[in-house]
């Protein structure tokens, strides 16, 4: 009989992080359709990875620290784009155009959004966690 292991509060957290990540980008992706453009989102890889993390399965820990590390260039590669370029970034709810952003709010949702993957890839890469892992 297998021993069942607990899972940390910080992994449940970061597999739930995932998680979330991976619907909203399935969601965008399904309502980009009726656009007829199709989105192509690794995002939705956390449907995958959330799961697999709370299983504590070593391939979904690798993953998620790979979108981690992805996620924490291209934030701040896309945060500077629209800081230096002042193009336009409109609001979409279900796929229509609300509002265009202001850069506050944007770079201030860009703030959260590093401090996130920051946070998620140091739980990840922890030597308890890969220890954790590896068993």
């Amino acid at each position: 009989m297998k021993k069942h292991r607990p899972v940390p509060g910080c992994i449940w957290c970061g597999a739930l992080l995932f998680i979330v990540i991976g619907i909203v980008s399935l969601a965008d992706i399904v309502i980009s359709r009726r656009e007829y453009y199709f989105p192509i989102s690794v995002g939705v890889l956390g449907l995958l990875i959330g799961p697999g993390l709370l299983r504590l399965r070593k391939g979904c820990r690798i993953c998620g620290l790979f979108l981690s590390m992805v996620a924490m260039v291209g934030i701040p590669v896309v945060a500077l784009c629209y800081f230096f370029g002042h193009l336009p970034m409109g609001f979409k709810v279900l796929g229509f155009s609300v509002c265009e952003t202001p850069m506050v709010w944007f770079l201030t949702t860009a703030c959260i959004l590093y401090a996130a993957m920051i946070w998620q890839y140091r739980v990840l890469s922890r030597v308890n966690t890969r220890v954790l892992f590896d068993r």
